[in-house]
């Protein structure tokens, strides 16, 4: 893929890793919100002991979001898959990109013009046309701000779990 087109795609593709990494660990804490609040519930009605399971549950929480960060930041968004979503969003673009991501130039050669025809609309159609904005801003704000309040609402649980976990007197 030539250069050129790699940073025109570039910032979809970093878009795209950034949301999906937000709503998994929005998922992650919200269902561990969700567990820790019936956790809770089942202890008040005396159907559950929480003493032993509080840290445990702790651990698996964060160790879940460690390797959802990882898995985040060291698997890639396929540029293939994106260069296809690109198309599909902007059918005016007729494969041209699809066409564009394949053209590679001879050992010591350049392109020639057909191929830099083909390259040239596809980077014109990226600056008329924000190829960015697949992925919308509404979205990348949205997403990391479900995040911390699932996380908020997660630690104010854990506290709780804590709370009850060590014997009140009275």
């Amino acid at each position: 893929m030539d250069q050129m087109i790699y940073k025109r795609i570039e910032p979809v593709i970093r878009r795209t890793r950034f949301l999906r990494l937000a709503w998994t660990l929005a998922s992650i804490w919200g269902l561990s919100l969700v567990i820790a609040v019936v956790m809770i519930y089942l202890n008040r009605a005396g159907e559950f002991d929480v003493s032993k399971v509080g840290f445990p549950f702790l651990i698996a929480t964060f160790s879940v979001s460690f390797i959802a960060v990882c898995a985040g930041l060291f698997t890639s968004v396929s540029a293939f898959k994106t260069v296809k979503r690109i198309e599909r969003e902007f059918p005016e673009l007729d494969s041209s990109l699809l066409t564009a991501i394949e053209q590679q130039a001879g050992d010591g050669k350049s392109l020639s013009f057909l191929q830099q025809a083909v390259m040239r609309k596809a980077v014109t159609h990226s600056y008329e046309n924000s190829w960015a904005s697949l992925v919308p801003l509404w979205q990348l704000i949205l997403a990391p701000v479900v995040g911390f309040l699932s996380l908020f609402g997660w630690m104010i649980a854990m506290v709780g779990l804590v709370w009850f976990a060590i014997p009140h007197e009275g």
